[in-house]
């Protein structure tokens, strides 16, 4: 899923660090500040 959405926050604006960012969080769903970390 992360590859497919990539491109689309890339045309919103977002640098690839940050659309990797977003992706990564938004596919953990629910995590704690430690697991955050640990990625």
């Amino acid at each position: 899923m992360t590859a497919e959405i990539l491109p689309g926050l890339r045309a919103l604006g977002m640098n690839e660090y940050e659309a990797n960012v977003y992706s990564t969080l938004v596919g953990l769903q629910k995590a704690t500040a430690r697991d955050i970390h640990e990625i």
